[in-house]
């Protein structure tokens, strides 16, 4: 019985890990160039007549997204393991 259980908890757990692993996903820094285009792009797709946004999290001559005047939020994400 014990050897039943150390199988079925480990199999769990390997599951649950590589799930897991899947789900987790990370900021992709993109150049400010491309953050005026998915602004732009913002704006003609939901009619925001918003005139101001800001960067977030900027390093160099990079961005780790934007956010406009209405609230939306962009930042490029993906997962770690592809």
């Amino acid at each position: 019985m014990l050897t039943q259980f150390m199988l079925i908890s480990l199999t769990c757990f390997g599951v649950c890990g590589t799930l897991g692993a899947i789900a987790i996903k990370r900021t992709i820094p993109i150049t400010i160039e491309d953050a005026k285009v998915m602004w732009t792009l913002h704006k003609q797709n939901s009619r925001c007549k918003c005139r101001k946004w800001r960067l977030l999290g900027r390093k160099e001559d990079k961005v780790i997204g934007f956010q406009c005047e209405c609230g939306y939020k962009y930042k490029q994400k993906k997962p770690i393991i592809s």
